[in-house]
């Protein structure tokens, strides 16, 4: 009986010794998921090849921790993580993550059964989520639908041959035929239901749900929208996601809450978008849109800007000026200074030069004498 085991100082070796799913593909691979990454075997050779998480690679496994191994009719490999679902391409050996922000309930992924269609079920900490594979999106259940709880346990999963599925959780056990559950397909519009400025509910010359556009100062940049998804199956699962082009860069998935609030924007043109959808997840993605414009405080507006800078340029001119008039006159001064001091100092010479002159005159008689 083989036993294989982790090696720190083998790179060929098992990556971690608690395992944790097993899964043969079509070509007959065994791949190996541990508590610290995903490993393909080579019973030829007894080696392991290791997939782990590399924060600095995109495109590696989204979380070492690997749940459960599912292969689909294209041969891709479905992982689930503690980090979310993974597709894993065998041939260019890269992941592709699913998460909370695509619309996943939960990032732990126990379970991955599939369908007669080809979708994935997942359990998870918080639910179970259908996933179709073609639309890569989710439909959501929890205890509202009957689930046993939100949470279920890793390994507690099976599909029986007539197309049934099993996932247990800490409640007891779920049991289902994915083909008998309907889903909604309503598409419910969005309307926006309030309008608050620093917690305060305005009161508007026309109904928020029927303005397309709000002018703002900027002492009223603390404002929030509150928002609905008109369908009534099952409301308290209604989904909703917003963003505010101009500031946010991605949608914000903000669940079942339904406002949005905004503070310290800076003077500008906005648009406030929000979309949502039903309890099966059906969304309007067109959704609900406002315009919104916050005229800045004055030392921001343009034509501040442009007398600010015309201010400037004429302060700097001028004390340009002022410094090279300075120099002039300090110039003026300083030749002034010059030329006086040589005109007193050519005055000393001359006097001192006609001074010898006037000893010479005097001792040249006794010069004379003595010769």
């Amino acid at each position: 009986m083989a036993h294989y085991r982790f090696d720190p100082d083998s790179p060929k070796g098992l990556s971690n010794e608690r395992v944790i799913s097993l899964h043969e593909d079509k070509e007959g691979t065994l791949w190996i998921g541990t508590y610290i990454g995903l490993n393909k075997f080579d019973s030829g050779s007894g080696t392991f090849v290791r997939y782990l998480n590399d924060p600095s690679d995109p495109n590696s496994l989204s979380d070492n921790r690997i749940w459960s191994i599912y292969e689909d009719e294209k041969g891709y490999l479905w992982l689930g993580t503690n980090g979310g679902l993974n597709k894993f391409d065998k041939t260019t050996g890269k992941f592709i993550h699913y998460t909370e922000k695509d619309g996943l309930p939960n990032n732990v992924v126990y379970g991955i059964l599939n369908d007669r269609d080809e979708n994935l079920w997942l359990s998870t900490n918080k639910g179970i989520a259908k996933f179709d594979i073609k639309t890569e999106s989710f439909i959501n259940y929890d205890v509202r639908d009957g689930l046993q709880g939100n949470e279920f346990n890793p390994g507690a999963y099976y599909r029986t041959r007539d197309g049934k599925l099993y996932f247990g959780g800490e409640n007891g056990l779920n049991s289902f035929y994915p083909q008998r559950i309907k889903n909604n397909p309503h598409i419910p519009p969005i309307v926006l239901t309030g309008f608050k400025k620093f917690n305060n509910s305005v009161v508007l010359d026309t109904t928020i749900s029927e303005i397309n556009s709000l002018n703002l100062s900027y002492r009223e940049n603390f404002f929030a929208f509150e928002f609905a998804a008109l369908d009534f199956t099952f409301p308290e699962k209604n989904s909703y996601a917003y963003k505010l082009e101009g500031f946010d860069t991605e949608w914000i998935m903000s669940g079942n809450r339904r406002y949005a609030s905004y503070t310290n924007l800076d003077g500008g043109d906005y648009v406030f978008r929000v979309k949502g959808s039903n309890n099966d997840g059906v969304w309007n993605h067109e959704g609900r849109s406002i315009n919104i414009y916050i005229s800045p405080p004055f030392w921001q507006t343009w034509w501040f800007k442009i007398v600010s800078a015309i201010f400037t340029l004429v302060l700097l001119l001028g004390t340009y000026k002022y410094r090279i008039n300075r120099m002039r006159e300090q110039q003026a001064k300083l030749e002034t200074s010059v030329n006086e001091k040589t005109k007193e100092l050519k005055e000393k010479y001359d006097r001192l030069s006609s001074g010898e002159h006037d000893w010479d005159r005097q001792n040249e008689p006794a010069a004379r004498s003595a010769g």
